[in-house]
């Protein structure tokens, strides 16, 4: 008799369990409405990579999503498996390896969460699966914004920004005519490789480095300088260490501060900017020191 009590009393308690859990999987699982907004979650090791494919908008870390609308994000690896997990926004799912075809990606190889957003604000995030070296450092952050600043915002993805002064000026020459084109795009440029982070509207993200560090003229500096050092098995050089198999650059540090000038210039207008209508706080100016 005590042997069946410990074997039936687990049993219901895992059924109890099991019943809501599976029930919210296949909520999260279901099949999108028709007026979602589909966005691609992609693992990188060791970032995040968003496509919103209706918009034509890729962005890196940080995202934005409109509130009250339902958000389809449609999840696969670049790699290794990694884990999507914004405990905010419920559910975390495996994002595993898709390979990609003449045709693209097929949807229905992909993992999907479908969530709608009721508040707006901030959502942090991170990898939930060890991928890696960096596996701690492969933060994400989901911003909620009403439809305006949303529709606000897709406008202002797909608006070149052009150089505010000399110093920027000369910091996007010097970055066109760097290798870093290879790796990174930035709209309206001539910058349009996919291999590293998209880096149009660089300068409205919070942190550098998919949560490595706070985003300010200081550190980026020292992230373009010293990147392979800063966050190991990156394969982005930098400029006295090489990495992915890429020689260093061999930036100067005048050349290293005005091309952090220029990724920091990369802003909305000040109106439509996080933080100016108070839902959602702008970085501090604070500069985060570099250990």
């Amino acid at each position: 008799k005590l042997e069946i009590a410990w074997t039936v009393i687990p049993a219901l308690i895992i059924l109890f369990i099991a019943v809501p859990t599976i029930r919210a999987i296949f909520a999260t699982q279901a099949e999108a409405p028709e007026d979602a907004v589909i966005i691609e979650a992609i693992g990188h090791q060791w970032w995040w990579e968003f496509r919103y494919p209706d918009h034509d908008i890729v962005t890196a870390n940080e995202f934005y999503v409109p509130t009250g609308r339902p958000v389809a994000l449609r999840l696969r690896s670049a790699d290794v498996i990694h884990s999507f997990w914004i405990p905010r926004l419920g559910g975390k799912k495996d994002v595993n390896p898709v390979p990609r075809t003449p045709e693209g990606v097929d949807p229905l190889h992909m993992n999907q969460i479908v969530v709608e957003i009721d508040s707006a604000g901030e959502y942090m995030g991170q990898c939930a699966e060890f991928c890696g070296t960096s596996h701690a450092i492969m933060r994400m952050m989901a911003v909620g914004v009403d439809s305006t600043a949303f529709e606000a915002w897709v406008a202002d993805m797909n608006t070149p920004v052009e150089p505010s002064d000399d110093r920027s000026a000369r910091g996007r020459e010097l970055f066109l005519g760097s290798v870093c084109v290879a790796c990174h795009a930035i709209e309206g440029t001539r910058a349009a490789g996919r291999l590293g982070p998209d880096l149009t509207l660089f300068g409205e993200r919070t942190t550098l480095g998919a949560g490595l560090m706070e985003n300010t003229h200081e550190n980026l500096t020292e992230w373009l300088l010293y990147a392979p050092d800063l966050k190991k098995g990156i394969i982005m050089p930098g400029s006295y260490t090489g990495a992915g198999g890429m020689e260093p650059t061999g930036l100067t540090r005048e050349e290293a501060e005005a091309i952090a000038t220029y990724l920091l210039d990369l802003r909305r207008p000040m109106a439509g900017r996080r933080g100016a209508t108070g839902t959602a706080g702008a970085a501090t100016p604070d500069t985060v020191p570099v250990q």
